[in-house]
């Protein structure tokens, strides 16, 4: 096991580093373009914690069963009342090696078929689907608001994870421009915006009203 893992077994010292990494606000991003809302609840002075996502720290890496535990004692402790993820869009384009046959990745024809660096893509997209929709999961199972974004052709919609969790949770759907938004409330309960920076301001101020319902 990792000098991670290790170091969070012992309660103590996960105490210590849970203080350390404790977030600067009750909003939190998953993977780096969950960037730009943070910026947009930020200049509704909003508090929010930088982007979780591996190159921030093995601390962040939101693919390691130990952070995402941490991450639902937040929702736990109401630290985190919001969270919002936004995953890479490698290995899940379009043009990335899957199929509708084989949605979580072609399989190798022959020897070298399937290159290394694109099998290596799809296995990590298909991974961080899966993170988000366990985040997502965990979210909603301790009362956190979630909302995830994704553009609209992205086999992130159509991989069956995706389809199980829509059958499982109630889930808001809204189709801006060419990114898809999945959220716990209604993001746009009026006309949907058209412009990006509209449409993400227009997030801000929903997520400001979640917050706002939301017992302190």
């Amino acid at each position: 096991s990792s000098a991670w893992a290790r170091a969070l077994a012992h309660p103590g010292v996960r105490a210590q580093l849970e203080t350390h990494l404790a977030p600067e606000g009750p909003v939190v991003g998953i993977f780096p373009a969950a960037g730009e809302l943070l910026n947009a609840l930020r200049a509704e002075a909003v508090c929010a914690d930088e982007p979780w996502d591996h190159n921030r720290g093995q601390a962040f890496n939101v693919l390691d069963p130990q952070v995402v535990a941490r991450l639902e004692r937040l929702f736990l402790s109401g630290s985190v009342r919001y969270v919002h993820t936004a995953p890479p869009i490698e290995g899940l384009e379009e043009s990335s090696a899957r199929s509708g046959r084989f949605p979580e990745g072609v399989p190798a024809l022959r020897p070298g078929g399937l290159r290394a660096d694109e099998a290596e893509a799809v296995h990590t997209g298909t991974a961080n689907v899966g993170a988000c929709l366990n985040i997502a999961r965990l979210a909603q199972l301790r009362g956190t608001g979630w909302s995830i974004a994704a553009p609209a052709q992205s086999w992130f919609w159509r991989l069956k994870g995706t389809a199980w969790f829509a059958e499982h949770h109630v889930v808001h759907t809204h189709d801006i421009g060419d990114v898809r938004w999945w959220s716990s409330h209604p993001l746009f309960p009026t006309a949907s915006p058209s412009a990006p920076l509209a449409t993400l301001r227009a997030v801000a101020f929903a997520i400001l009203d979640v917050l706002a319902a939301m017992p302190v």
